[in-house]
């Protein structure tokens, strides 16, 4: 049983558009995920607040976390509104949830963006801040007068290669969802489907064309090329993109859901996008192969998980988006592909993309962001 660790009364869940929240109907109080903070108004603090928790010292460490009992470290954080003290937070590490006592949730909510910056923050938070260990300076710093190349350092003075990555054409997630354990399954997954596709190019057409997806053969095989097709890809660029939208987006859907639904979702996903390939075409003879059906379902669970999270991509210049809207625009240029595909034939299965989308969104229909999964 969840019990409040102000009164002991027992939680209940409450749904809400960015994730659950468990509610003490006795006084007030609530646990909420630290993610779905991001998206309130002070949601600009809670990686400082994070960091704040991670550095807490034991005897700070005072009541039972409702979720998974462990002890949670108490930390200041922004001012209530009208306030100069801050207010004094339950946070988890383990399990990442931020215990709010009667009123303190409405009272963040309530805070202004402005609340959270450095200059408007309580002094007592500053002081916490400022205690916190500094990261050691980059190797070289520039001199005033000298030039930042756009890979080297961010605005703020960080390094940000990775978003490199952009000009590639591919997202950069913002500030990523705080992981709970290792995504071994994703990272498996990614690691099996680049040993098969690699060992297939090295062999010749035929050893990849004998396990692709053909729609009008679909059940040779005794129809396991619904999945086989799944390890297999056309280019090595096919093979990179697919498996980097696998690691970056799936492990956080594996944290939620566990492995073993994890993998339901995979595999359903990539089953789901050859079927939909093959009503748009039955009578196609062209082999169809790669992971996107199944990588589809990751992209619409995790759009649907983490709506208010950020996304950055490089379109003659970079941009950030929210995911929602990306996913949005994601889904529409799948479905219009997919007019395409089934009017003029396309070399890019944008079908198999719808079909991978529907498996997710089943998959959300019956899951939805329920608790974290315990493996």
């Amino acid at each position: 049983m969840l019990a409040c660790p102000h009164c002991r009364t027992r939680l209940t869940k409450q749904p809400s558009p960015a994730g659950p929240r468990w509610h003490c109907g006795a006084c007030g109080g609530r646990a909420v995920h630290l993610p779905s903070l991001r998206c309130t108004p002070a949601g600009s603090f809670v990686r400082r607040l994070w960091a704040l928790a991670r550095s807490a010292p034991w005897n700070e460490h005072r009541r039972p976390c409702p979720i998974c009992g462990d002890l949670m470290p108490v930390v200041p954080s922004i001012a209530a509104p009208g306030s100069s003290e801050p207010l004094q937070l339950d946070v988890c590490v383990s399990c990442q949830f931020v215990w709010f006592d009667p009123t303190e949730h409405e009272a963040w909510v309530r805070a202004s963006w402005v609340a959270a910056t450095a200059d408007r923050l309580p002094a007592e938070t500053l002081a916490a801040l400022a205690r916190l260990p500094q990261p050691p300076p980059p190797p070289h710093a520039l001199e005033p007068d000298e030039p930042a190349s756009w890979g080297q350092l961010s605005p703020k003075g960080e390094f940000e290669w990775k978003y490199l990555i952009c000009i590639l054409g591919l997202p950069v997630e913002i500030e990523p969802p705080p992981l709970h354990r290792r995504p071994w399954v994703t990272w498996t997954v990614a690691t099996l489907v680049t040993m098969v596709s690699l060992a297939a190019a090295a062999m010749d057409a035929q050893a990849v064309s004998a396990w692709a997806f053909i729609p009008a053969e679909m059940w040779r095989h005794g129809g396991s090329t619904l999945i086989t097709s799944f390890f297999l890809h056309g280019s090595w660029w096919h093979l990179v993109a697919n498996m980097y939208l696998l690691v970056i987006l799936g492990d956080n859907v594996e944290d939620l859901l566990g492995g073993a639904r994890y993998l339901a979702l995979l595999l359903v996903g990539a089953v789901a996008g050859n079927l939909l390939h093959a009503a748009v075409d039955p009578s196609a003879q062209i082999p169809a192969i790669g992971a996107s059906g199944g990588i589809a379902a990751v992209i619409l669970y995790y759009g649907l998980l983490f709506p208010h999270g950020r996304l950055r991509l490089f379109r003659f210049m970079l941009v950030d988006l929210s995911v929602w809207v990306a996913l949005v625009l994601w889904v529409v240029v799948q479905l219009a592909g997919t007019f395409v595909q089934a009017s003029y034939g396309t070399e890019v299965s944008y079908a198999a993309h719808v079909g991978g989308a529907l498996a997710g969104l089943t998959f959300w229909s019956v899951n939805g962001r329920g608790e974290i999964a315990r493996s």
